[in-house]
């Protein structure tokens, strides 16, 4: 049995293509690690950095996803502050009022004492006040007691 021989350029060919296939390995290795752990860490970032915090003080991010409808703070004591614990802040997904009042030339939605969103739903009899859309369904927390 014969072996063809392979020339220089031949050689060098089948190399570079075989790097080529382990850098798109190792491409696909790092995107597959990105897109399985991001929600993890966005979820305890969001947890560790908000709850406690009065409503004025949250950051802009806060402000963001709650005005796309990502998340929705029911706030149920007055205190202002943000509380966060197992369990459903509101009966059903948040429903809001979408009031708009006349300001200067715009309509602009009307909101809580503390900036908050408005929302017609009932609140729930437990301490949460925070209602995660986005990444309730990815990572949800597990009731506890």
């Amino acid at each position: 049995m014969m072996f063809a021989v392979l020339s220089i350029k031949e050689w060098t060919a089948i190399i570079v293509l075989a790097t080529f296939a382990v850098y798109i390995g190792l491409a696909l290795l790092f995107i597959t690690l990105l897109y399985t752990t991001a929600p993890a860490f966005a979820r305890t970032n969001l947890l560790q950095e908000i709850p406690g915090k009065a409503y004025a003080e949250l950051p802009t991010w806060f402000q963001t996803w709650e005005n796309t409808d990502m998340l929705f703070m029911g706030h149920k004591d007055g205190d202002g502050k943000v509380k966060y614990c197992p369990g459903k802040p509101f009966e059903k997904k948040p429903k809001l009022l979408g009031e708009a009042v006349r300001v200067g030339d715009k309509d602009v939605e009307k909101r809580g004492p503390h900036g908050q969103r408005l929302w017609s739903n009932s609140l729930t009899d437990n301490d949460n006040e925070l209602y995660i859309v986005l990444l309730h369904h990815l990572l949800p927390v597990p009731a506890t007691g």
